[in-house]
């Protein structure tokens, strides 16, 4: 269940998603926009700041949602939101078990890693084919780096 502080971080990560969108949208591979153009709708993934220590460092980023379900032909944009950070969504290599699909970069046909992100930058990727992509988002801030799992989940 969301309290009403999460509740409007995550109002507030769609405002800042849809005042970035489309001026900051930008695929991987040096922030070359996708040669694959989305002909669908797109859902936002974003990592959210959870928890802040005294010294104020980060101690708690979370992905919303971990879990992303579109459809052939849809996009994904993934919002840099962490003060201070520096973000970046890279694709795993080759499919962690069965049923898993690697996510192809549609300009180098290796797998997709985004550019790098400063707060408030996006990357976008459209998924042209079903499959269930498995992602790690890279967060480095001045004190630590942290790195959180996703998937993405395509028609299915």
């Amino acid at each position: 269940m969301l309290n009403r502080g999460r509740l409007a971080a995550m109002a507030g990560v769609l405002f800042v998603a849809l005042a970035v969108w489309p001026a900051h949208a930008a695929a991987g591979d040096g922030d070359i926009p996708d040669a694959v153009p989305c002909s669908g709708d797109f859902r936002v993934v974003t990592a959210v700041l959870t928890r802040v220590s005294a010294a104020n460092r980060i101690v708690s980023v979370e992905l919303f949602p971990p879990e992303t379900a579109v459809n052939p032909g849809d996009g994904v944009l993934w919002l840099n939101t962490v003060p201070g950070a520096v973000v970046q969504v890279l694709f795993e290599t080759t499919p962690p078990s069965a049923g898993k699909s690697v996510a192809m970069s549609p300009r180098s046909g290796r797998p997709y890693a985004s550019a790098i992100m400063e707060p408030g930058k996006a990357s976008l990727l459209c998924f042209q084919t079903s499959g269930i992509f498995p992602y790690r988002v890279q967060i480095a801030t001045p004190d630590s780096e942290i790195a959180l799992r996703g998937v993405v989940v395509v028609g299915q």
